[in-house]
């Protein structure tokens, strides 16, 4: 009993797993050209690797 008990559980997790990845993966599909257009909204952005500096004042 206790091992029917455990099986359903795990089942019943595998299904909503399932459901909730193509739920997820059915949403997405209808983003993805929103998405697109977004970025290719931005052309002008930059990536530079240059940290930040701070300025700290040191008590005299």
């Amino acid at each position: 009993m206790k091992n029917n008990v455990l099986s359903a559980f795990v089942v019943f997790f595998a299904v909503v797993a399932c459901l909730l990845i193509i739920d997820d993966l059915s949403h997405n599909s209808n983003k993805s050209s929103v998405d697109a257009s977004e970025v290719n909204a931005k052309p002008n952005q930059q990536n530079s690797d240059s940290f930040a500096t701070l300025d700290f004042k040191a008590k005299e």
